[in-house]
């Protein structure tokens, strides 16, 4: 439980959070996404996900794509 307790630091103190290549559905993990309080949150996914409304920028392609291109 460490470990997650200290995710979830991380991510409350973080002002970016890049979010890619899950669904978002399979818990723990993706409760993570509520403890986000900055400013610039970003989801890759090939497909749409139930917080797809909570980004800053959605991208609707694969991750291992839309990483070549960066």
């Amino acid at each position: 439980m460490e470990v997650f307790s200290e995710a979830i630091r991380q991510i409350s103190n973080a002002d970016t959070l890049i979010i890619g290549g899950t669904s978002l559905i399979v818990h723990p993990a993706a409760s993570l996404i509520q403890y986000f309080n900055g400013k610039n949150l970003v989801l890759i996914n090939k497909s749409s996900t139930d917080k797809d409304y909570l980004a800053n920028l959605v991208i609707h392609d694969k991750i291992g794509e839309v990483f070549k291109k960066l």
